[in-house]
């Protein structure tokens, strides 16, 4: 498996972004995930996909773990054909991103937030759905007891 952690900022979008871990842009968040799985024929997914997938895809297949991913993850395998989310989380030093497909919603420490376009573009007309703020705080809060 060939993967990383995080992309870098280097200024694409003219607002003084550079380095990780200050937005939750493609450059930040998209990395490169290549996988050998024995047995397998190759392809590429046009979905995306998340770190959190990496473990159940692995557990299920090398494995042969029987566990729901839901008692272990976020994620879910990479090889679920039926695989479909509308949301996903991405972590930061200090807050939590919440990805949607168009936009991105950047979550503070102190539980504000702000709502961005790909390029950073803040938009103010956007308001995060009530179910997806329910799941979402579902999510984070499963592996805390």
């Amino acid at each position: 498996m060939i993967t990383a952690d995080h992309g870098e900022s280097f200024n694409e979008h003219g607002k003084n972004y550079w380095g990780h871990g200050s937005n939750y842009t493609p450059e930040q968040v998209q990395v490169p995930l290549v996988m050998h799985l024995p047995g397998r024929s190759g392809g590429a997914l046009e979905r995306r996909t998340h770190h959190a997938d990496i473990a159940p895809t692995l557990l299920e297949e090398l494995l042969d773990c029987e566990s729901a991913p839901q008692y272990y993850t976020l994620g879910q395998s990479l090889l679920d054909v039926e695989s479909h989310r509308d949301w996903m989380l991405s972590g930061s030093y200090m807050g939590y991103g919440i990805l949607m497909p168009d936009y991105q919603v950047a979550v503070h420490p102190t539980g504000a937030f702000e709502v961005y376009d790909y390029r950073m573009n803040e938009l103010d007309d956007i308001e995060l759905q009530a179910r997806v703020s329910n799941e979402v705080l579902r999510a984070l809060s499963r592996f805390y007891r």
